[in-house]
């Protein structure tokens, strides 16, 4: 992510410049078609882990319901998330997300709790086979962890936009760190709950440990510690769906924006963004200084249903997969192995791309760095793929 951002800098975009822009810039439209797709394939991937993750934890919530399928409950949070994915705008999720994160801190050190309790009581158990797919597997897990990789660009934006431009460059190191930290603090937050809760509950099929607590423990608070975590799977769902829809928003044109309705308070928010590499010398300008009578296509009747039906045609292919892969820990190591090694070994291929050029110089430990992450990517997505695919095969036949 910090590398992502670095050469985003390095490339002197402008502020509002995404993941896509870099890989233009970098390598031009072969490197902007890759990153959507890749982009596209994650979150959407996430998406449908996100629906089957909250039908699986509904059900041990309500376990008591017997009769109901795993169908059922896979088209009720499917209904749920339709409703929440036309929500408009980013910034209408901020206190969604804030309270989601609570509620996962909640969730997450209850769990770790209770693995500590039951090794103390019980000893650890012995979890995988340790065969190659269940490396692969865990691998692919740990790359589906960092998903957020598509979204850091616009979060970054988000912190910069409205600062004094004289304090940009403290502003961007402050972010740097802010990130460093709070990424370092999830890897360890990560890395803690799998080893705990792997060696107290090596018998867990579930992919989800709140749910499988649920449906072993007789404590009522593992059933609210479930349904917290469903809840707050539920408020992230349009965050994640936002990423996406940009790229089928530039893929089949922009009549689905927003910014096409010029009625909108908030039209200035969806803009053209207009990119120094693309419109020449004195292009780098933020969003705030574009003229909102600019040349943007007039407003057709059926714009705000359009929006919508897109919207809701992804969310329901979305239900649709997770219906046919019903299985939590198989979604997210085929996304993990799949989407987010590709994404996560971009960064490093511009890096010495850009190296190469003489644009952004590099010390040696830096390009071993970034040789090591491409060479280390490479390996999980044709493994973890060729498993996760084949496990998929093995599923559905």
């Amino acid at each position: 992510m910090i590398t992502l951002i670095q050469c985003k800098r390095a490339l002197r975009l402008p502020l509002s410049g995404t993941y896509m822009d870099v890989g233009y810039a970098a390598f031009g439209r072969g490197g902007r078609a890759m990153v959507q797709a890749l982009v596209s394939f994650l979150q959407f991937g996430v998406c449908c882990v996100f629906i089957q993750l909250i039908a699986t934890n509904l059900a041990a919530t309500l376990s008591g319901g017997r009769g109901l399928s795993s169908t059922f409950y896979t088209l009720l949070v499917t209904g749920v998330c339709l409703c929440i994915s036309l929500l408009r705008y980013i910034k209408q999720l901020w206190w969604l997300t804030g309270l989601a994160n609570v509620l996962m801190i909640t969730a997450l050190v209850s769990s770790t709790v209770e693995a500590f309790v039951q090794i103390g009581r019980h000893g650890g158990g012995s979890g995988g086979s340790g065969a190659a797919a269940d490396v692969f597997f865990f691998l692919s897990s740990m790359f589906y962890a960092y998903e957020g990789i598509a979204i850091v660009m616009p979060v970054e934006n988000g912190f910069m936009r409205f600062e004094d431009p004289n304090t940009e460059n403290e502003r961007h190191r402050s972010f740097l760190r802010l990130l460093m930290c709070a990424m370092s603090t999830i890897s360890m937050i990560m890395l803690t709950l799998g080893a705990t809760c792997g060696a107290a509950f090596p018998g867990i099929s579930t992919g989800s440990i709140t749910a499988y607590l649920a449906d072993t423990n007789d404590n009522p608070w593992y059933k609210v510690v479930n349904t917290l975590t469903m809840v707050a799977v539920l408020m992230t769902f349009p965050l994640q769906l936002f990423p996406a829809m940009e790229v089928v928003n530039d893929w089949f044109g922009p009549g689905c924006e927003p910014r096409m309705c010029r009625e909108e308070t908030e039209s200035q928010q969806w803009l053209p963004q207009v990119d120094s590499f693309e419109a020449g010398e004195g292009a780098d300008i933020g969003l705030e200084e574009l003229d909102d009578g600019a040349d943007v296509p007039p407003p057709h009747a059926g714009c705000r249903i359009e929006w919508a039906l897109r919207r809701l045609a992804a969310v329901i292919i979305c239900g649709a997969v997770a219906l046919a892969v019903n299985n939590v820990a198989l979604l997210v190591s085929l996304v993990g192995s799949i989407g987010s090694p590709g994404l996560v070994m971009m960064p490093s291929f511009i890096s010495l791309s850009l190296h190469y050029k003489a644009i952004r110089v590099l010390p040696p430990w830096m390009i071993a760095a970034d040789v090591l992450v491409v060479l280390m990517s490479l390996t999980v997505a044709v493994a973890g793929a060729y498993f996760s695919i084949s496990e998929l095969v093995s599923d559905l036949s």
